[in-house]
């Protein structure tokens, strides 16, 4: 099952409209690779990343989120996991969508 709307990422994606008012445009000045885009949809609570560009190319790092998700379920251990999923953004690209990690959930 996934996060959102019940989708699971290997059956479908949802579609994160970007010119949704809920869904807000982070403009930082430093990322991890500096140039993803990075999104907070207020509504759900939630922190969306898009693809990297590098050189031109679009790569597919979303997969290595979605894939540490899956490895990480698997251990036995109390360290919670970020949930991951995979999604497609209106822009017509790809990114990974996660719940909001620091609210405190049960």
């Amino acid at each position: 099952m996934g996060l959102f709307d019940g989708v699971s990422a290997m059956s479908g994606y949802n579609m994160i409209d970007l010119d949704n008012p809920d869904i807000i445009k982070l403009d930082l000045v430093s990322t991890s690779k500096g140039n993803q885009s990075k999104y907070y949809d207020t509504k759900n609570k939630a922190y969306i990343k898009g693809q990297f560009n590098y050189q031109g190319v679009l790569w597919k790092d979303y997969m290595v989120e979605f894939l540490s998700t899956i490895i990480g379920n698997q251990l036995n251990t109390f360290i919670k996991i970020a949930q991951q999923e995979i999604v497609q953004l209106s822009d017509g690209t790809m990114g990974c969508m996660s719940k909001d990690f620091a609210i405190y959930d049960d």
